[in-house]
């Protein structure tokens, strides 16, 4: 009997000790996953890779909390959870890009060491690379039908955007243009200063965050930088009825917030991936994240 017994605690020990070696096997393929091959490889063979790494931050707290305190508790989840993930990395070299009030992300540039680092750091929910992305042209207002819905037209709705401010993220907004002009309300500049990216940002000063006057205006030392004034004359342009232009663009009342989130780049391998001739306008991922947030 008392053999008996030692066999079934004996059985049940090992069932408990597989039950946890399962649990670690799997924790460990989930951590696996969290770097994609590439990711690593890349970070392998350049020393380095700039990544986006996104935290796991609790859910709205409960319907009970006003937006105001919903909104600072959020931001201190986010801003701890950033914490942690910055003091597990203390002894990896890295470095810092973007760090968001609102978003739990945080924006770092690693070597493979680092991504060893955090696919292991608690509170890390994926990584994936800072991107570049190019400029690309925006549809026009026949397409939305957009007229329509203005003073004197089909629907007779008499809305034209007036009262309210359109974000333009993009390469700036030349404000001083005739078609917007007062339009611009607030400005803002993020761009990277990245040498290992032959980056180099276009904000006032070479800074890569900028709030002063004039921090809206186009990236003027690249052949792409109207491609901004382009998009916000689409987005709230005032023809002024005909006194300007024979059009205006979809929401001709508004404002517009121009924020500047391109960068200039001076690789040609870089810029003929996107079909542009060296240096070109190109914006991380990172850099409009921190639009979306202002």
């Amino acid at each position: 009997m008392r053999l008996r017994a030692l066999v079934g605690l004996f059985s049940m020990q090992l069932l408990i000790l597989s039950f946890f070696l399962s649990l670690s096997l799997a924790a460990r393929s989930v951590y696996a996953q969290l770097i994609p091959q590439t990711l690593m490889q890349k970070a392998q063979s350049e020393g380095e890779v700039r990544v986006i790494v996104r935290l796991a931050v609790s859910d709205t707290p409960g319907t009970w909390v006003n937006s105001d305190i919903l909104q600072s508790l959020r931001r201190a989840d986010i801003a701890r959870a950033q914490n942690s993930v910055r003091a597990g990395l203390l002894n990896v070299t890295h470095q810092m890009r973007r760090q968001f009030e609102d978003f739990p992300f945080i924006a770092l540039q690693v070597g493979a060491d680092g991504l060893r680092t955090l696919e292991l750091l608690r509170g890390v929910v994926e990584v994936v690379e800072d991107q570049l992305n190019a400029p690309f042209l925006a549809e026009s207002v026949p397409l939305v039908q957009a007229d329509q819905v203005w003073p004197g037209g089909s629907a007779g709705l008499a809305l034209d955007g007036g009262g309210t401010v359109v974000a333009v993220l993009d390469t700036g907004v030349d404000k001083t243009h005739p078609f917007l002009g007062g339009k611009v309300a607030e400005e803002a500049c993020f761009s990277t200063n990245d040498p290992n990216s032959f980056a180099t940002s276009v904000c006032p000063g070479g800074v890569e965050s900028s709030f002063v006057e004039g921090s809206g205006l186009p990236c003027d030392v690249l052949p792409d930088c109207d491609h901004g004034t382009h998009v916000a004359g689409i987005a709230a342009g005032n023809g002024q009825d005909g006194a300007v232009a024979p059009f205006s663009g979809v929401a001709k009342g508004a404002k517009i917030m121009a924020v500047q989130i391109f960068t200039m780049i001076s690789n040609s391998l870089t810029c003929s991936s996107f079909s542009l001739p060296s240096p070109c306008a190109l914006a991380f991922t990172s850099d409009i994240m921190a639009g979306l947030q202002r």
